[in-house]
């Protein structure tokens, strides 16, 4: 398939470089309409973002099998609860923005059970399909692996307990032919992975990771009456690394400290445990990284059960000492409020939310009050100078977000 097709979804194919067979097959995203260079070893390539990998990578056309989207079918997952507080989780196949399936599962690492359980309903209901078809997941183990199988890959597998129900799935799973592609791709939910952006200001993973060293960041529940099943982050890189400190916010979905643990026994499992270095994982899966730091020791203590190189576990672990300040920082905020016992309980006790949908949204404010604070504080200790500091709020949030 030429690369002139217009779609901007893709595969990458034939690298013969050791780095670049890592990356074949790789489901990923072009931008076609440019070229990385106009003389030189650049010249006629385009900018791709692959799954998984930072980037972009600078990638010849040839490199590069376009997906037709034009002729094909696009499928997506949704995965969700009505609030941090519910064990159930509804699992949705989507088949073009119609829902195709739905099903119901209940407890821990509930976001990659619900990949394998869409997935099989997935190829129960489409699987004989002749037409090309994608499939868009939010969880990026899973679509790195089922976007292996698909390739052809026999030895895929994933970590158990969750390997057995794979495999009968993967067994099952449409393949790629020459005359049919088929692509998972990885697709977060609320927050988005380093893709296109050049300019060192725009890249949100790094600044991400410098936040988390420096203890400049906050996690704690969605206060949105809509995001009810939501953690929000605030965060500033305060390294001095940015001419101007950006004070951003994100919102993610986490799954609990279950669904952390598997990820990285999933990606150890996959052979990608480079993928689990805190400064890439800050880039290319965010909704990860924020919830390893959730469950930071559980998440540690994983890595060192599954044996991955020191290298990885220090890197981790230097970022004990940011997490330790970013709770004092959280402390000293609160002396500033009458909050009282509302701000002082931790995702362990579920921040100490009921059912209560108003006690809900004011906790979840009180802590987005005290957590701007903290971080305020943290830009101050710094030494920053707040005239340099520019404050983002997502679209959906200005106007209400202290409501």
């Amino acid at each position: 398939m030429s690369s002139n097709t217009p779609s901007s979804f893709c595969r990458i194919v034939g690298l013969t470089s050791e780095t670049g067979k890592k990356r074949n097959g790789s489901a990923a995203m072009a931008n076609l309409q440019h070229e990385t260079g106009s003389s030189g070893a650049h010249a006629g390539r385009h900018p791709v973002c692959l799954d998984g990998f930072p980037g972009p990578m600078s990638i010849k056309p040839i490199n590069i099998q376009v997906f037709p989207e034009s002729s094909s079918r696009s499928f997506s997952v949704g995965i969700g609860r009505q609030s941090i507080l519910d064990e159930d989780f509804n699992v949705v196949l989507i088949d073009n923005n119609m829902p195709s399936s739905r099903s119901c599962i209940t407890g821990g690492a509930a976001r990659s059970r619900g990949s394998i359980e869409a997935m099989k309903k997935f190829v129960q209901n489409h699987g004989q399909q002749s037409k090309s078809m994608i499939v868009k997941l939010t969880d990026l183990n899973m679509a790195r692996a089922f976007n292996r199988v698909a390739c052809g890959d026999d030895g895929v597998c994933l970590a158990e307990p969750l390997n057995t129900a794979f495999q009968k799935v993967a067994r099952r799973f449409p393949k790629e032919t020459d005359d049919r592609m088929i692509m998972v791709k990885f697709e977060p939910h609320r927050i988005s992975e380093d893709q296109f952006e050049t300019k060192k200001s725009d890249k949100c993973g790094p600044q991400r990771h410098e936040a988390v060293k420096h203890g400049s960041y906050q996690i704690y529940p969605c206060a949105l009456n809509q995001y009810l099943d939501a953690h929000e982050v605030r965060y500033a890189d305060v390294s001095g690394n940015q001419k101007v400190t950006t004070f951003r916010q994100e919102i993610f979905l986490d799954y609990g400290v279950e669904e952390s643990i598997m990820y990285a026994k999933h990606a150890v499992v996959l052979g990608e445990s480079d993928r689990l270095h805190p400064s890439v994982l800050a880039a290319v899966d965010p909704q990860a990284f924020w919830s390893a730091m959730l469950w930071f020791e559980s998440f540690i203590q994983t890595l060192q059960e599954l044996n991955v190189s020191a290298a990885l576990i220090d890197a981790w672990k230097d970022l004990g000492k940011g997490r330790t300040s970013s709770k004092q920082h959280f402390a000293e905020a609160s002396t500033n409020f009458n909050f009282g016992p509302t701000v002082a309980k931790g995702p362990e006790e579920n921040w100490g939310i009921t059912k209560s949908k108003d006690l809900h949204k004011r906790i979840a404010t009180d802590f987005a009050i005290c957590s701007f604070e903290a971080i305020h504080v943290a830009i101050v200790v710094s030494g920053m100078e707040m005239c340099n500091v520019v404050v983002l709020n997502l679209d959906y949030y200005k106007g209400h977000e202290m409501d």
